[in-house]
């Protein structure tokens, strides 16, 4: 009986630790299938950026270099550079825990220059949404003006016309 009882308790060893290496595989692989989604995401984002060069996930010396150092915005959760001569601002994130840590992770648009998904501040609104809407990303069925992909958003705020849009 000792030695059923001991088959039967390796065995229950057994099986619990292949379901444990079997779960650790899968969260590997679902990890490394989210990371691989999230640079495609920001991939197809960056090549519809046309925002004087800046790029979602540059860093920020890549940044001044291009643009300057523009004014310092302090923040929660990182900090920001404000380009008042362009009507841009962008934030830098200070989360160690996104995979954008210290690089560009949102910019807000107020240049009619520039543009994201073609879609320029001055735009007709209802088109501009038109426009997104034919984008990988999806409208956020609580909001009329964002649209989201994975972890990033889209949002196009105005009234008749786009006054504002950020990413």
């Amino acid at each position: 009986m000792d030695v059923n009882r001991h088959w039967l308790t390796r065995n229950r060893k057994i099986k619990l630790s292949i379901l444990l290496i079997t779960l650790i595989v899968v969260a590997l692989i679902y990890g490394i299938y989210l990371s691989m989604q999230t640079s495609l995401t920001l991939n197809y984002l960056n090549k519809h950026l046309d925002i004087g060069g800046i790029k979602l996930g540059m860093t920020e010396h890549e940044l001044i270099e291009l643009w300057g150092e523009g004014k310092y915005i302090y923040g929660f959760g990182g900090h920001g550079r404000k380009y008042v001569s362009k009507a841009t601002s962008v934030s830098i994130t200070g989360d160690s825990d996104s995979f954008l840590y210290g690089k560009v992770s949102q910019i807000q648009l107020k240049n009619p220059e520039f543009s994201i998904f073609d879609i320029h501040i001055g735009d007709d609104r209802a088109e501009a949404l038109s426009k997104l809407r034919t984008t990988k990303f999806r409208q956020v069925d609580s909001s009329d003006e964002l649209f989201e992909r994975g972890e990033f958003t889209i949002a196009i705020r105005g009234g008749d016309r786009v006054t504002e849009l950020q990413i």
